[in-house]
């Protein structure tokens, strides 16, 4: 069996993943035939570690970005029982990473997000990658609700109190209405949409068969769609992974009581929010100002062409392709 089928395999059985790691969701994010998958096997050939990837051609150049829809990827590691020491568990994953990486195509441009439990890339750094540090912002849902609302900023508690006597929040299935949102919110800012419309379709196909989403609007006594947001989960987390805004809406906060609500929609189903990250200053303060934690998340990358290398330096670590 190849590694790709045999990983199938392994996403039917195995519940612990990342929702970004399951087959279903590569397929639809990079196209059943654009991914595959790099396996680390026990002696008693158990999977214990796994490094998903996206494949495309550029120009005739085999690279691997990052796909679209996906925040995190990278390795995952399943670490057996017996690891009782720093020292073994050091050495497991060396191994591990090791075994991950020799089976890597010689993409000429390689770069990823990984999750953010991984958080010892030395291995790599030995095998010549890179790495750079974003942020994400993740909220401990175990604790109770008052006090979650408590950690809230005054200004946004503020906000809150303000939409929720204007506005109420409704679950839907309307996806083409969150796109729209979504799309106008990044035309507004002058950025392309890094997502197209047939591939958040077909991703929310997938969700919504599995229940692993939620839609959810904020609407004026007029019905009227203001905001939306696109969440995700899996069997430890739930993920914003996407929104927009009415930008023609003014000082009703809309947003402020989304965000709210899904942190105490959330709470009900799973142990840790993920805000699942971003740079702009505006964004992380909004994301900070709900109460999330800092997290680091590494991003990967590898180029093997001196030219490559040189557009990578100029940009700073930015996306290239």
């Amino acid at each position: 069996m190849t590694n790709k089928q045999l990983y199938r395999e392994y996403c039917q059985k195995f519940e612990a993943l990342p929702i970004f790691f399951y087959d279903w969701w590569l397929d639809s994010a990079c196209g059943v035939n654009n991914w595959d998958v790099a396996l680390c096997m026990d002696k008693n050939n158990i999977i214990r570690g796994v490094w998903p990837y996206y494949i495309k051609h550029v120009y005739g150049l085999k690279i691997s970005k990052h796909p679209q829809l996906t925040p995190f990827l990278g390795i995952y590691m399943d670490y057996p029982d017996h690891l009782k020491t720093a020292n073994r568990r050091y050495s497991f994953e060396h191994k591990t990473i090791y075994r991950l990486v020799e089976q890597m195509p010689p993409f000429i441009y390689f770069r990823q997000n990984f999750i953010p439990e991984f958080n010892n890339w030395q291995s790599l750094y030995w095998k010549e990658y890179y790495q750079t540090s974003y942020y994400t912002h993740q909220i401990d849902l175990s604790q109770d609700l008052a006090l979650l609302y408590n950690n809230v900023s005054s200004k946004r508690r503020w906000e809150i109190k303000k939409a929720q006597k204007i506005h109420s929040v409704i679950e839907s299935d309307d996806i083409a209405k969150l796109y729209e949102l979504s799309n106008n919110t990044f035309k507004k800012k002058k950025i392309t949409t890094p997502y197209d419309y047939q591939t958040l379709k077909k991703l929310d196909q997938e969700l919504k068969k599995r229940k692993l989403r939620k839609i959810l609007f904020c609407i004026n006594d007029a019905q009227e769609v203001l905001a939306g947001v696109y969440l995700v989960k899996d069997s430890k987390k739930a993920y914003y992974l996407l929104g927009g805004i009415d930008h023609d809406i003014s000082g009703s906060y809309p947003m402020s009581l989304l965000f709210w609500e899904t942190i105490k929609r959330m709470k009900e189903e799973v142990a840790l929010f993920d805000f699942e990250g971003s740079m702009p200053s505006k964004i992380e303060l909004v994301f900070r100002e709900f109460g999330g934690i800092k997290k680091s998340i590494y991003v990967i990358s590898k180029t093997r062409n001196r030219f490559v290398d040189i557009a990578y330096s100029l940009l700073k670590g930015r996306r290239l392709l």
